[in-house]
């Protein structure tokens, strides 16, 4: 299988799985099914970090590619040339030279993604706490009314009983 029909096949798995997870949390808030929501969401959310490594991936190729085609054209002008003079030397010095900007550039990229990548990961993450603690809380007085009213249906029922 080629790189990009496996990219492709990834792109498309991502893609039905973010469908299936999305479909799966609207339907954990229509049933009301515990904690349905909660994994679907969790679920997202760790497909959200790997849609963002894959691009973080593809970001440090595209500096890989610059360098094996930097390679490939020194070599390709020099496959005629006297290697022994020294030009190839001196000439791949100065590409290096001149190629340490563009590579403090990717570098900064790198970082600047990096960070972002690491923020939004702790944003999403308090968020889903404060979501789950929210459903807890949620649930937890939905069960303190239901013994409530199991309580009071215990009490009538006692008190409307014949002694014995």
């Amino acid at each position: 299988m080629s790189s990009q029909a496996g990219g492709t096949l990834t792109a498309t798995t991502l893609d039905v799985s973010s469908l299936v997870l999305t479909t799966l949390r609207v339907a954990a808030r229509i049933s009301h099914f515990p904690y349905l929501g909660e994994a679907a969401m969790l679920a997202l959310e760790i497909l959200t970090v790997v849609q963002d490594m894959k691009d973080c991936k593809e970001g440090i190729q595209r500096p890989a590619r610059d360098v094996c085609g930097l390679v490939s054209a020194v070599i390709e002008a020099h496959s005629e040339n006297d290697i022994s003079t020294g030009s190839l030397r001196q000439e791949v010095e100065n590409l290096i030279n001149s190629d340490r900007a563009k590579i403090a550039e990717y570098r900064v990229s790198l970082r600047q993604s990096l960070d972002i990548f690491g923020l939004t990961s702790i944003v999403a993450t308090r968020e889903n706490m404060a979501y789950i603690v929210q459903r807890q809380n949620e649930l937890l007085r939905q069960l303190r009314e239901l013994r409530d009213l199991l309580r009071d249906v215990l009490v009538l029922d006692l008190s409307s009983r014949p002694p014995l």
